[in-house]
């Protein structure tokens, strides 16, 4: 990887490159600069230059910030199938309540022991609770595999370009 140490990079230099990698997106030369005290500041301003810290760093942000992204996208789809199997399972809990189910031996839910207005308030919003839960889970769940794909066939792209470039 372009981050990993360079053939010709000493262990100390690479160290220092590594403490300005960790410090994340907001890094900067004159941040690691400060924080070294082992090194003096024209030492590791020659560093950086040399080993081109800024573009190492960058193609690691790059890589590590698509492993980051895929990794979402991962944890959502999971998370919108596990909220459209709940969606199935509350619905069919609901439908066995009101329909009954005599293999179990439950009755069939009297919406007489309800008032008009509980019937007209509760029933509709479990319903709709339901149903909204799981097309919401659905079509998150679309959109982030459709994404998915779009990104797979621009990183394709992308190393195919790069291929291209460097014959």
């Amino acid at each position: 990887m372009k981050w990993d140490r360079l053939d010709k990079e000493p262990n100390n230099a690479f160290s220092v490159f590594v403490d300005y990698l960790s410090s994340g997106a907001g890094r900067s030369i004159q941040n690691t600069i400060r924080s070294q005290e082992k090194y003096s500041r024209t030492t590791i301003m020659k560093w950086a230059a040399q080993f081109k810290w800024r573009a190492r760093a960058k193609a690691y942000d790059a890589e590590t910030g698509d492993s980051l992204l895929e990794k979402l996208i991962d944890d959502r789809i999971v998370m919108s199938e596990k909220h459209s199997e709940l969606a199935e399972l509350l619905m069919s809990k609901i439908m066995t309540v009101l329909n009954g189910d005599e293999s179990r031996g439950i009755e069939p839910f009297e919406l007489s022991s309800l008032s008009d207005k509980d019937i007209a308030l509760a029933v509709p919003k479990w319903t709709a609770a339901m149903v909204e839960l799981e097309r919401k889970s659905r079509d998150t769940l679309y959109y982030d595999v459709m994404f998915k794909e779009k990104l797979a066939e621009l990183q394709t792209k992308i190393e195919a370009a790069i291929d291209e470039g460097s014959t």
